[in-house]
């Protein structure tokens, strides 16, 4: 019985890490970032901000089932089905135009790569080649 209570937190941090395996953020060198908070994370993907400590960034979506799904699931707490129902909504009443979507990971290099602003997200073992690799932190900033 201790030695549940003592693998209990190891289980459940484990668990809570789970959520984001294989999934990793990356940018065009010209937004500016190494460190992101979670918060300002969803506000880009949602719509809800263009611009991160006053530079422009531009959400990049990886239409790969598995890559988008994680992502929505741990980043923005939403399945990919509700994600794209909530983007169809914000273009249906002309709040926000649809992020681009590409289909995988070398798509999303090689966009983000010439596209200053621009931020998106690939497998964690899928080469970055010369785009930055951003760190995702709990928070508000």
């Amino acid at each position: 019985m201790n030695a549940i209570r003592l693998l209990l937190p190891v289980l459940l941090a484990g668990l809570a890490a789970a959520g984001s395996e294989g999934i990793k953020i990356v940018a065009n060198p010209s937004v500016g970032l190494s460190v992101i908070s979670g918060h300002d994370l969803r506000a880009i993907f949602l719509g809800d901000t263009t611009s991160v400590g006053g530079r422009p960034v531009h959400p990049v979506l990886n239409r790969d089932h598995d890559n988008l799904s994680r992502f929505a699931s741990h980043y923005l707490g939403k399945s990919k089905t509700a994600l794209e129902t909530y983007y169809r909504s914000l273009v249906f009443t002309g709040r926000w135009s649809m992020p681009l979507s590409l289909a995988g990971d070398t798509e999303v290099v090689d966009f983000v790569a010439r596209t200053p602003g621009a931020i998106g997200f690939i497998r964690e073992s899928s080469p970055a080649g010369p785009l930055v690799t951003i760190r995702v932190v709990p928070g508000n900033r």
